[in-house]
């Protein structure tokens, strides 16, 4: 199992303890268990195998160490069998819902009988959680919406917990010997709300010591594939991860293509056709000549607009301001003068 998937586990038993009303720090023990070991920088599973290791973590005892093991030979343990027994999976996945906690999700059970999503979606639009002490009509909105964001993102991961694990690998491969440039490209470098999947295109060096660096890193569970130019693995919290090494001279042309959006890239292919050029994720060509290559800027200018940043690279209206030199300035940090922080 993944680290993801055992301490998803973790979770649920924290969630199905405080809903029964236990000790809270029983449940906050298997809370800050799940949490190390989603933050684990190798798979859980090897880890278990070797005798002590697992009991040596911060905050891991004998009782959790015990239940690791548990979980990554069987998949479960007895005290998670035991819990689900009274207290359905499908009514513990509602607390994974954005402004569901397992307080709110136990008063949904007790008093409407919501005992899954559809149940919880039919009562949210007829207006019943409104109506429910502490929920009031702005909560059901947002059960709402909360709902319509996980039925779009399916089996994809929060930017927030993609990003830290894109930094160390970047700065891993840029530490193989005679990288010049890598960066993560796809979904994350455009900083979209979740991520599927985590692309990363790198130049410089040997590509069989940079597919060395990567497929042997402590995060990697599965190597999925191993090429002389792409490799794909699956990393110890599920996330799948691909690497492409390419020529200096295409690293830009590269980084375009993979970085997407599929909609905008498809917009730069026709204004390229419109010009008597071909763009792919190796050069933008006029016939046999290669016009720009090296840069997404130099590609941007061949075909008359202003670079994009990669957060705009989303079809609503950017290729038009790129053309007319009004593409809006982004927020940057220097911009932030304060941090807001209230409670109700």
């Amino acid at each position: 199992m993944t680290n993801a998937e055992v301490a998803r586990v973790f979770t649920r038993i924290a969630v199905m303890l405080e809903m029964q009303g236990q000790n809270p720090f029983r449940v906050r023990a298997y809370r800050e268990g799940a949490r190390v070991i989603e933050s684990l920088a190798e798979p859980v599973a090897a880890m278990a195998a070797e005798e002590g290791r697992i009991e040596a973590l911060r905050g891991i005892g004998k009782d959790l160490a015990a239940k690791i093991r548990d979980i990554v030979t069987t998949g479960t343990t007895e005290l998670y069998d035991e819990l689900q027994k009274t207290i359905p999976a499908e009514v513990v996945a509602l607390t994974e819902l954005q402004g569901l906690g397992p307080k709110r999700v136990k008063t949904l059970l007790d008093t409407l009988g919501i005992r899954n999503r559809d149940d919880l979606e039919a009562a949210a639009k007829a207006g019943r959680l409104r109506e429910l002490p502490g929920f009031g009509e702005k909560v059901e909105q947002n059960v709402l919406k909360a709902l319509a964001v996980a039925s779009r993102g399916s089996g994809r991961m929060l930017l927030a917990a993609a990003w830290p694990v894109a930094e160390t690998l970047v700065a891993h491969l840029k530490a193989v010997h005679g990288v010049k440039q890598v960066e993560a490209a796809g979904s994350l470098r455009r900083r979209k709300e979740s991520v599927g999947d985590l692309d990363i295109v790198v130049t410089g060096g040997s590509s069989e010591a940079v597919m060395e660096a990567f497929v042997t890193h402590a995060y990697v569970a599965d190597v999925l594939g191993r090429g002389e130019t792409k490799s794909s693995v699956r990393l110890g919290n599920g996330l799948q991860v691909d690497v492409r090494h390419v020529p200096a001279g295409a690293f830009g042309a590269a980084l375009l293509y993979f970085t997407g959006s599929k909609e905008h890239n498809i917009e730069l292919r026709k204004i390229a056709l419109e010009q008597g050029m071909s763009l792919n994720e190796y050069a933008l060509t006029k016939g046999d000549t290669v016009v720009a290559a090296r840069t997404e800027a130099d590609i941007y200018a061949a075909l008359g607009l202003a670079w994009v940043p990669p957060e705009l690279r989303e079809m609503v209206g950017e290729i038009e301001q790129a053309r007319d030199g009004m593409l809006p300035r982004l927020i940057e940090p220097g911009d932030l003068v304060a941090d807001l922080h209230m409670h109700t």
